[in-house]
């Protein structure tokens, strides 16, 4: 597990916000494998803060925030297969 500050941008400004990420690999079989990215965010009193003059609330903020994350990895997940391939291939 990583502990990290991710960059993340939100009503047009860009923050750092402390989170840990989860990399894995599960072997499946002698051919494939399943690849887990989680991600898990802490907001920060400054970003509470944030949402509160927006008027936006928490749960809002989460439900835009995993609707952002899951078009992301529904974009980038197929490419990051690929390029895990490439070099695992790469090897042999």
């Amino acid at each position: 597990m990583l502990w990290s500050w991710k960059g993340c941008s939100s009503a047009g400004a860009r923050r750092n916000d402390p989170g840990n990420l989860d990399l894995s690999v599960t072997v499946l079989d002698s051919a494939s494998c399943r690849f887990t990215n989680q991600v898990l965010s802490h907001p920060t009193p400054a970003f509470l803060e944030t949402l509160k003059v927006a008027g936006i609330s928490f749960q809002d903020a989460v439900a835009d925030r995993q609707a952002a994350s899951d078009n992301h990895n529904r974009r980038e997940t197929a490419l990051y297969a690929q390029s895990l391939e490439r070099k695992a291939l790469a090897r042999n």
